[in-house]
C-alpha cells in the first residue's frame, strides 16, 4: 500500500527529526500533522478491495504486518500512525482494542515510541484501547541475527512464529471475554522483507561456524498476514 505525497513529506520530516535526535520536536509535528496521518490510514484501512483485509486466520480482527528496510526509514512513525487512526476511530460509542506487537527489538524500545506519541492527552480527547507487547529484545542497536549472537541470546525462527501466534489467538479470544466493537493490530518487523531475522542454533540454516538464521519474509510467511511496506 503506497501513502499519499502529503504523508510522505509528514514521514520524510519526522525521520530527519529523530535522526536529528530532536526528540521533543517530533512530538510536536506529530501532535501537528497527526490528522493527516490519522485520515490517510482511515482511508487505506476502511476501503474495499484495495485496502488491509483481516488475515485469513485471524478474520475476528484487522492485522497489518508492517515492513520497512533500514534503520530510521519510519517504521515506528508509520507504526503509530496506524496506531493512532485505529484508536481514535469512532464505532457508535463502543469501546475498540488497539495492539502494537514488536516481536523483534534490538535496542530502545519502538513500543514506548509508539505509546508516547498516541497519549489521548494530545488531543484532549478520549482514546480506544491501546496495548503494546514486545516479544523478544536484546540491548544492542544491530541486526537481530547479529545481536543475538553478540548477546548469546538466540530466538530460533519457531519461537518466533510460536509466540506471535499464541498473542494473536489470544487478541482473537478477546472477543470472547471483553465487549468490543473492533479490534486491530499492528505489528512492526525489525527491518524490510529481505531484512535478517534472529540467529539461533535451531534453525535449518544452522552450520558447524554460524547459527542459522531465515529473511523476515520467510520467518513470518506462515502467517498469512497482509503486508503494509
Amino acid at each position: 500500500y503506497h501513502c499519499n505525497s502529503s504523508l510522505c513529506k509528514v514521514v520524510a520530516q519526522l525521520v530527519a527529526l529523530m535522526r536529528a535526535g530532536q526528540c521533543r520536536l517530533s512530538r510536536q509535528v506529530i501532535s501537528r500533522t497527526g490528522s493527516i496521518i490519522c485520515r490517510c490510514f482511515s482511508e487505506i484501512s476502511s476501503s474495499g478491495s484495495g485496502g488491509i483485509s483481516s488475515s485469513v486466520h485471524h478474520p475476528h480482527h484487522r492485522v497489518h504486518l508492517l515492513f520497512g528496510a533500514n534503520t530510521d526509514v519510519g517504521k515506528s512513525v508509520i507504526s503509530s500512525g496506524l496506531v493512532r487512526a485505529a484508536a481514535s476511530t469512532g464505532h457508535g460509542g463502543s469501546q475498540s482494542l488497539v495492539n502494537y506487537i514488536k516481536p523483534l527489538q534490538c535496542g530502545g524500545s519502538d513500543e514506548s515510541f509508539v505509546l508516547l506519541n498516541n497519549d489521548d492527552q494530545l488531543e484532549g480527547r478520549r482514546m480506544n484501547d491501546i496495548r503494546c507487547r514486545t516479544l523478544f529484545s536484546w540491548k544492542t542497536p544491530a541486526s537481530p541475527h547479529l545481536v543475538s549472537r553478540w548477546e548469546n541470546a538466540p530466538v530460533s525462527d519457531e519461537e518466533v512464529v510460536s509466540k506471535l501466534s499464541a498473542v494473536l489467538q489470544d487478541i482473537d479470544n478477546t472477543n470472547n471475554r471483553e465487549e468490543t466493537a473492533s479490534i486491530t493490530t499492528v505489528i512492526e518487523t525489525a527491518g524490510g522483507v529481505l531484512s535478517p531475522s534472529s540467529s539461533s542454533p535451531l534453525n535449518k540454516t544452522t552450520t558447524a561456524d554460524h547459527w542459522g538464521w531465515s529473511t523476515q519474509a520467510d520467518l513470518y510467511a506462515p502467517l498469512r498476514i497482509p503486508v503494509v511496506f
